[in-house]
Formats: structure tokens, C-alpha cells, sequence
């Protein structure tokens, strides 16, 4: 009798096993189908839909000037090699007879053919390069899709696909199966059994900052901020204060927020005493309130408080901090002000904006920043559901490079 009821209960627990066994691989195998994140899929490899293991659907692809760029990983599933050193980064078929190789710090590759070409890439956040995926599918003969197929340019899509042609569904078919929502009305399955709506990524915030304001340029940038809808930073050289008083006006009544620049921008003067920087922000405080009747806490030193003729210590941004004042750097120098074309100026922007959660983008008040503006504008317009744009407040988060 007691054989019979160990022999039962062994007969339970195997039967439980089994049953947890095969929930666990269900719930694997479904979270490989739908992914870690809520929402519906727009980026597909084969007839899978493709994800990274990470929140707020950071590593999504991403429209930089008019091309779309994914994680190089993506690659790997279908059995492509990613090898990296400290100079440069390899995608290859698992053979390594064919292969591009470039640098993610300049814009050549290199084919076993030692074929030279141009082969932008970029850093997304926390350390993800992303590659041109119209240009490495193109190279190793992959097929690359765009929704929706009649798009003009990459720069219409809304879902993508690579493939090595060993795929059964047609792309139509893949969302009409994960992301209906995409589809027009009447493809898509009866309301009652479609998938909710795609929820769109955290907004990361995106602080514009301009320097050199007022001067002759700065009324074109505040009409194509007007233009886009966005508001931003000046930092402003007190010297210029009541020649361009009226811009000054223009950009207060805006909703822009103005910072301190100094009066002179007079770097080695201040580097022989912090007094005399200190001296200069009190007296361009003094002459916004006499001529605007307002006054700002933000300060940015001229190019930073970390230059070659002027480094404010930590010990004199405590000083400064304790008068009241909040010291602002920045992390994306776009070099608009260095000779630079306004192509450049624009992917330098865009670059820092791809690579930094809260990109704090340095322009001046210049001829090629407002040629520049519209492409960086633009790009931010596109994705407006990643990013938002906002003018600093004291109260926010600094980036300081004292820190």
C-alpha cells in the first residue's frame, strides 16, 4: 500500500515538472515573439519580429539625415559575425569571406576586395553603434524593406525588415500578424481582436543652448525655432544687450530662456580672478534688469568652465554656486563656429543627440548655424515621439563639467 501512494505521488511531481517545464519554455518562446516591451513590433528579421532586452524600446531603430540606422548586433541573427578591437568593427558572413570593416570614429570602410567607401556610423546611447542598414544590406546581398512599400525614402518608414530571402511571409503579412496598427483600416483584424497601439518611447529631453546671441543672426534662429514650435537657450554677451535690444525682447517674450555670458568674454582676464568673472556676471544681471526688468541664475563661461585659458575648479564653482548662480555646459559641441560645412555642423548635433540621454547641444548665434538648424530641427520633428525639446530652468539637472 505505501509503494502504491510513493509510486502515485512521484507519478504528481513528475507530472507537475512537466507541466511547469513546458509553461516556462511557452513563456520564453512568447517573449520572444511579442518582447520585453508593451506594444507592437516595427522592426523584423526573417518572419521574426526583432527586439534588445532593454526598457523604453531604447535600442529601436533610429532616422538619422534621412537614413535608418540599427544596432550593428542585429546582424547576428541571421548568423553574421560582429567582431570589434580598439580600432575598428567588423561585420562578416560566418565564413569571413566577405566583410566590411570600418571605425566608429571616422567615415571610411574597407571590403576584402580593399575597397575603400564612405559608411557613416553612429553611437546610440549607452554604447550601441548603429550602421546604415540600406548600405550593409546592399554589400552582403541581404534584402532590405521598408512599411510602407510604396514609401519614397527611408525617411517615410514606419516598419523595416532585413532578410537573406529564406522568409515564407510577405512583410504585409508579418504586421498584419504583430503590428495591425500600422496597417491601413481596411487590412487590419475587427477591433475586438487587435493588438493595442504601438507606445510610442520616453521622450528624452533635448536642450538647445546658443551662444553669442544677441547679433545679426539671431532673429533667423528664433524664426525657424518658431517655425518647428521649440523653445531654447540663449546665453547672452552683455556687451551686445542694448545695440539688439529688440531681439533680446523677442526672445524673452518667446518663452526662451536667457543665461549669462559675461559682458566681455574676456577668458584670461578671469583666469587671473575669479572675482573678475564673478564681477562680470553681476554687472550683466545689473543690465538685463535695467533694460528688460529681468535677471537669470544660468551661467555658461565662455566656451565652458573648462577651456585652455580659463578652468573654473570645483572649489570656485562652489563659490559661484553659492551666490546664487547655476553653471551650464554642455555635452554635444556641434563646431559651428570652427569652419566646419553645415552638413557636418548638423550630424555633429545629431550624433550627440543619438548618443546622450539628455543632450545638451552647444551652437553659437552664426551664418552656419542657421543653415545648419533646419536639418537638426527637422530630425528632432521626425522622432518627435523619442525626444522633446525644452528651454533650462534653474531648477533642472545641470551638466557642468566640474562633475
Amino acid at each position: 500500500m505505501k509503494s502504491d501512494e510513493k509510486s502515485a505521488r512521484q507519478k504528481l511531481i513528475s507530472a507537475v515538472s512537466l507541466f511547469l517545464a513546458a509553461a516556462v519554455i511557452f513563456g520564453i518562446t512568447l517573449l520572444k515573439v511579442r518582447g520585453a516591451n508593451a506594444g507592437e513590433p516595427t522592426t523584423f528579421v526573417g518572419d521574426e519580429p526583432w527586439y534588445v532586452a532593454s526598457a523604453e524600446n531604447r535600442y529601436k531603430w533610429q532616422k538619422i539625415v534621412g537614413k535608418i540606422y540599427v544596432p550593428a548586433m542585429i546582424f547576428k541573427e541571421l548568423g553574421y559575425e560582429i567582431r570589434t578591437s580598439s580600432k575598428s568593427v567588423t561585420i562578416s558572413t560566418p565564413s569571413g569571406e566577405k566583410y566590411i570593416s570600418f571605425s566608429a570614429d571616422n567615415e571610411k570602410a574597407y571590403t576584402p576586395e580593399r575597397k575603400e567607401f564612405y559608411l557613416r556610423s553612429y553611437w546610440f546611447a549607452h554604447g550601441v553603434l548603429g550602421v546604415p542598414v540600406s548600405t550593409v544590406c546592399e554589400y552582403f546581398g541581404l534584402t532590405f524593406e521598408i512599411y510602407p512599400t510604396n514609401a519614397k525614402n527611408e525617411d517615410e518608414a514606419k516598419a523595416i525588415r532585413i532578410s537573406d530571402g529564406k522568409h515564407k511571409y510577405s512583410f504585409t503579412e508579418l504586421l498584419r500578424i504583430y503590428s495591425p496598427s500600422l496597417l491601413p483600416p481596411e487590412t487590419t483584424a475587427p477591433p475586438e481582436t487587435t493588438s493595442p497601439a504601438e507606445v510610442p518611447a520616453r521622450a528624452y529631453l533635448i536642450y538647445l543652448t546658443f551662444e553669442d546671441a544677441p547679433n545679426q543672426y539671431t532673429d533667423q534662429i528664433l524664426d525657424l525655432l518658431d517655425m518647428y514650435g521649440y523653445k531654447a537657450t540663449f546665453f547672452l554677451n552683455g556687451g551686445a544687450l542694448e545695440e539688439y535690444s529688440a531681439t533680446v525682447q523677442r526672445i524673452i517674450a518667446s518663452g526662451h530662456s536667457i543665461g549669462l555670458h559675461t559682458m566681455t568674454q574676456n577668458s584670461r582676464h578671469f583666469a587671473r580672478d575669479i572675482w573678475n568673472f564673478i564681477g562680470e556676471l553681476r554687472e550683466e544681471n545689473e543690465l538685463l534688469y535695467r533694460l528688460f526688468k529681468v535677471t537669470t541664475r544660468l551661467v555658461r563661461a565662455p566656451d565652458g568652465s573648462r577651456t585652455s585659458s580659463f578652468v573654473i575648479s570645483p572649489e570656485e564653482g562652489e563659490l559661484i554656486e553659492s551666490l546664487g548662480y547655476v553653471l551650464w555646459d554642455f555635452n554635444v559641441d556641434t563646431y559651428d563656429g570652427y569652419g566646419y560645412s553645415a552638413a557636418r555642423v548638423a550630424e555633429n548635433a545629431i550624433a550627440g543627440i543619438v548618443k546622450n540621454e539628455v543632450p545638451v547641444l552647444r551652437f553659437h548665434s552664426g551664418a552656419n548655424t542657421v543653415k545648419a538648424l533646419p536639418t537638426v530641427l527637422d530630425y528632432i520633428k521626425s522622432n518627435s515621439d523619442q525626444f522633446s525639446v525644452a528651454p533650462i530652468t534653474p531648477a533642472a539637472k545641470n551638466v557642468s563639467f566640474l562633475k
